[in-house]
């Protein structure tokens, strides 16, 4: 599917089908999404990372900064707030972007190979 369709789905999952939320599986459709280039998922993956723990906190992170390009105002405000509250150094949150960023070139370019359309 295209990458706007996992976002719709991530949507689906997050608020729950037949009153349940899936986290998980919102999750996986936004990841899907993202890495496909889809700009409104980033944020949504990244806050809905950080929901889960603390576990997720770095790749939460890394989710936000590369929503900072394509957010709202009102969600580049709540990226900013959550990434100058991390933990994390200026450093570790750069390695974290460029590795994500790399994996959604990798990502895009497989898709476009086997004729995927990523048209918004």
């Amino acid at each position: 599917p295209r990458p706007d369709v996992y976002l719709a789905l991530g949507i689906l999952n997050e608020r729950g089908m037949e009153r349940k939320a899936d986290v998980d599986a919102a999750a996986k459709m936004y990841e899907k999404a993202a890495l496909l280039g889809q700009h409104q998922a980033p944020f949504r993956l990244g806050i809905l990372l950080g929901a889960k723990g603390e576990e997720f906190h770095r790749a939460s992170c890394g989710w936000l900064r590369i929503a900072l390009d394509y957010a709202s105002a009102e969600e580049k405000g709540v990226a900013l707030r959550i990434l100058q509250a991390s933990a994390l150094t200026e450093d570790e949150l750069k390695a974290e972007e460029t590795r994500l960023r790399g994996e959604i070139k990798s990502h895009i370019a497989r898709a476009r190979a086997k004729g995927v359309d990523l048209s918004p």
